[in-house]
């Protein structure tokens, strides 16, 4: 009977420890590791592109962007002094506009999820050159490039361009002067009959 005793006391010691075993596991929290995220910057700066005619083909008084919930910028100053200061909102694209007060010139500007700022297409301002007056001289008035011997000559469109019969040094031609830029036809005629140019 001492046997069965002692035996029933190791079950109940090994039922206890098992009972035990559990309760600390079911107690235990499970810790899972989880990925670490980085914040993004939005607010950082570039100041890379220079306000000058150099770059931009002028030198701008003002700077908007197209969008400023994903860039804002201004013209920069004290140590930014002769630069676009760009600074990110939130991730995209967006273009911005430099002003001189009568001319423009654009920024392509893309902020990444980071915050980080890169700029891309920079379109300058181009001066249209200006207008130069010209003389040509080089068709010959005579029946055998007009058909005809010129006795005078009319344009089209005398905003674009004027003609002549030319005289002294000129003299066998038509002389053709420039005004503007453009297309115009002109007519010699001998009086009774024309050519066109």
């Amino acid at each position: 009977m001492a046997k069965k005793k002692n035996a029933k006391k190791q079950y109940v010691g090994k039922k206890n420890v098992a009972q035990i075993v559990a309760a600390t596991m079911a107690l235990t929290p499970v810790v899972a590791a989880l990925p670490v995220v980085a914040s993004a910057a939005f607010g950082d700066t570039d100041n890379s592109v220079l306000n000058d005619a150099v770059t931009l083909g002028l030198t701008g008084t003002d700077v908007t962007s197209s969008d400023e919930t994903i860039v804002t910028a201004a013209i920069g100053t004290g140590a930014d002094a002769g630069k676009i200061v760009i600074t990110s909102v939130a991730e995209g694209t967006a273009t911005l506009t430099v002003t001189d007060g009568t001319n423009n010139a654009t920024i392509a500007v893309t902020v990444a999820a980071d915050g980080s700022i890169s700029v891309g297409t920079i379109t300058p301002y181009v001066a249209t050159p200006a207008f130069t007056e010209a003389t040509n001289n080089s068709v010959a008035n005579d029946a055998a490039t007009l058909g005809l011997t010129g006795t005078d000559v009319t344009s089209s469109d005398e905003t674009i361009v004027t003609a002549a019969i030319g005289t002294g040094a000129d003299a066998g031609k038509i002389v053709i002067t420039s005004v503007a830029e453009g297309t115009a036809t002109l007519t010699v005629t001998d009086g009774t009959n024309n050519a066109t140019i």
